[in-house]
Parts: C-alpha cells; sequence; structure tokens
C-alpha cells in the first residue's frame, strides 16, 4: 500500500493496475428490528473506502435550495474482517445475537465518517459533520475484481 497525502491511498497490482483510490474510514450504523421495541442500531466500522460528500444547489420557484449530498463507495478488499455482507431482508431474519458477525446496507441506515462509538440512538450521530442517511445503495460485485465495490448514497 502507497500513502499519499493525508488518508488517501492506493494500492498497487501488477503491470500497473491500482485499486480504487480511498480517502477515509467509515462507520455504518444499521438498524436491526426496526419499528420494534427491539429496535437497536449494530455499529460496523470499515477502512479505507472512498467519500465524496458536500453541498448540492438545485434552482426551483422559491429560489435555490441546498442539500447535502453523498456517495460512499467501499471496495470490497476492504469489507470488514470477520463480518458477513448480508441482502437487508437475510439481515432482518437474524436474531440479535447473530447480528454481531453480519453486516448489510439499506434505506434509512446511518453512515459517519472516521470511526464512530456505539450508539443507542441516531441523534447521537447525526448531529455531528459527515453523518448522512443511507437513501441508496447498489451491490457493484461484478466485473473486474479491482472494481468491485458496494456504492451507498446519501442525505
Amino acid at each position: 500500500m502507497v500513502r499519499h497525502g493525508n488518508d488517501v491511498s492506493l494500492r498497487l497490482r501488477p503491470y500497473g493496475a491500482l485499486d480504487m483510490i480511498t480517502n477515509a474510514d467509515i462507520t455504518i450504523y444499521n438498524c436491526a428490528h426496526k419499528g420494534t421495541r427491539n429496535e437497536a442500531w449494530k455499529r460496523t466500522v470499515i477502512h479505507a473506502v472512498n467519500w465524496y460528500g458536500g453541498q448540492k444547489v438545485t434552482v426551483s420557484d422559491a429560489g435555490l435550495l441546498t442539500a447535502d449530498a453523498y456517495t460512499v463507495r467501499i471496495p470490497v478488499s476492504s469489507a470488514p474482517q470477520g463480518k458477513e455482507f448480508l441482502l437487508p431482508e437475510d439481515y432482518a431474519l437474524k436474531d440479535d445475537a447473530a447480528l454481531s458477525g453480519f453486516w448489510t446496507l439499506q434505506n434509512g441506515d446511518l453512515v459517519l465518517r472516521g470511526e464512530g462509538p456505539e450508539i443507542t440512538q441516531p441523534k447521537e450521530v447525526t448531529e455531528m459533520s459527515e453523518c448522512f442517511v443511507v437513501t441508496g445503495w447498489a451491490d457493484n460485485r461484478r466485473g473486474s475484481p479491482i472494481m468491485q465495490h458496494w456504492k451507498v448514497e446519501g442525505k
């Protein structure tokens, strides 16, 4: 691994190919058992992701509207050790004790830039800068191994 600047890293591959450029670590908070009395926020820290975000401006009849918009790409090579990715519908079927070995991406989850604390309520991190609610995600684990990733979008 080669370090450049603050925290941007490049992994060199044979024949000069590079892995995805990464510039951040993140914490994903998965909402387990949403809407029940057992609702809980499960924390997963992921190192070496590509973070892109900032304020977006749109023009409307009411004037300029601004909102934060974020895109995070998680290379497969950065998947958390000791945890298996599950689709949201499979994650929802797991009992609380088993969830420590899994992570998922689903709308309504929270993503925080950096390594965040354990939480019991979303407001513990939503007031922090560079935290967003997941509004969409894609499983892009196909094609060339160096390009496989999960894409997470949010506001």
